[in-house]
């Protein structure tokens, strides 16, 4: 009788696994990425084994996947004296309101039920999933059962389906560790390795180290960024010491105008250099070639030369061949090459970029406003598409002649701004800026 209790159990587990519903823990796993990207913290609450569950969780989305996370779970002595002085029904919605809970946070339900109002069951869950929707924070789950107040309200929530009623308990808080364990283990959200992980496989897997790279770098550029257009190492050097340039760019024009000669050695050579001084910041770097085999080959090549470099591909050729855009989508997706879609004038060209795949979209701003339009007006069409469509491409505006571009798109909605060297100068010095510390000087000899 125990024995078959045994089989049955583990045959549970495994008819469970294939229940799961894939495309909601996908969800799931981007809308935890955008929390990220937006500095949201996460807060963890459930009773019971989902309350062990949720001071572990802490831990692992904390280290594993650099997302600010904590619980009310963790400090028992402000979760007894609330209990006892407010009542077991508040307890967690009052953690929630001292913390400043807000829209751009989220709160993590582990819980069998789900929380019942009705029923009178876990009602500080549900007291809390209320104060969530108010301030519009966002809300998560892995329950069990019907998923009770918790899957209604959920902006994502995982339902472990129910195989046997004598064992849905153990069964859902099994597979709260399981899934939370995948979500902070998937490549969108890891961020480190675990011990065991990188004791066994010292060489690591080059895809995966990019991807970690990727979110890393893009937390540390933050929503708004100043990439710096040069291949001259001295320039690159005096404002990454300045700590106002997160990233490099180039392309063949920069190469040849900073005295870039002799072939793809040189190339290879300067492009090393440049990536190792600047790293983790990214460094982009142009194909040579409009050939569909031949991009595909230069980007592979270009890619293993450092983790930090993303490939220029133009979006469609000089005489507007149109495979460009099959190559940004087949590096991205089949090699896992992060791609800069570049020369592109209008809002249009990007959307369609970033429908392919591409992790950064470029206009050429400068131009756009030389052919006698307004960039400002892309730059907000584009974002809003984006926006919209819930697309991860970064935009990039380049061609950048004059000063108040950098801020005025930058306010539009870019998220980044190349600039060169010389433009960056004019930005930090104004005339009248001079005079006055002149005067401050001159003032002070005469104290």
């Amino acid at each position: 009788m125990k024995r078959d209790y045994t089989k049955r159990y583990l045959k549970e587990v495994g008819g469970i696994a294939r229940k799961l519903k894939v495309s909601e823990i996908e969800k799931m796993v981007d809308l935890l990425s955008e929390l990220r990207n937006n500095k949201g913290r996460l807060f963890f609450i459930g009773v019971g084994g989902g309350a062990g569950n949720s001071t572990h969780a802490v831990n692992d989305f904390r280290k594993i996947a650099g997302i600010e996370a904590y619980t009310p779970l963790d400090n028992v002595s402000e979760l007894t004296a609330r209990v006892n002085d407010d009542g077991w029904e508040t307890v967690l919605v009052n953690w929630l309101k001292g913390s400043s809970l807000n829209s751009q946070d989220g709160v993590f339900v582990f819980s069998v039920g789900g929380g019942s109002e009705k029923n009178n069951i876990s009602t500080n869950i549900v007291e809390a999933l209320k104060y969530a929707q108010k301030v519009d924070a966002k809300v998560f789950g892995v329950v069990g059962r019907d998923g009770g107040y918790t899957a209604r309200i959920a902006n994502s929530c995982i339902i472990v389906p129910t195989m046997s009623p004598d064992t849905v308990t153990p069964n859902t808080e099994s597979f709260q560790s399981t899934i939370w364990h995948l979500l902070v283990s998937h490549p969108k959200l890891k961020l480190d390795e675990m011990k065991w992980e990188a004791v066994s496989d010292k060489s690591l897997n080059r895809e995966r180290k990019a991807d970690n790279l990727h979110l890393i770098t893009h937390r540390m550029i933050g929503p708004k960024a100043i990439f710096i257009d040069s291949s001259d190492i001295k320039e690159i050097k005096k404002y990454l010491k300045m700590g106002i340039i997160q990233g490099v760019t180039t392309n063949p024009t920069i190469l040849l105008k900073d005295g870039v000669t002799g072939g793809m050695k040189k190339i290879e050579k300067i492009t090393i250099e440049i990536a190792e001084l600047i790293y983790p910041y990214p460094l982009s770097i142009e194909v040579t070639t409009n050939k569909k085999r031949e991009m595909i080959n230069q980007a592979r090549e270009f890619s293993q030369w450092s983790d930090n470099i993303n490939i220029k591909i133009t979006f469609h050729g000089p005489k507007g061949e149109m495979e460009n855009l099959e190559v940004i989508h087949v590096l991205e997706q089949q090699y896992n090459i992060r791609v800069n879609a570049t020369a592109m004038m209008n809002a249009q060209q990007c959307f369609l970029a970033a429908l392919s795949g591409a992790t950064y979209v470029s206009i050429f701003g400068g131009r756009v406003n030389d052919m006698g339009y307004n960039c400002i007006n892309q730059i907000r069409k584009l974002r809003k598409l984006l926006d919209e469509y819930k697309l991860n491409s970064k935009i990039i505006i380049g061609s950048t002649r004059e000063v108040l571009n950098v801020v005025e798109w930058l306010s539009a909605g870019a998220h980044i701004i190349t600039v060169t060297p010389k433009l960056i100068e004019k930005m930090i010095i104004h005339p009248y800026t001079k005079e006055t510390v002149q005067m401050f000087l001159d003032d002070a000899k005469k104290i």
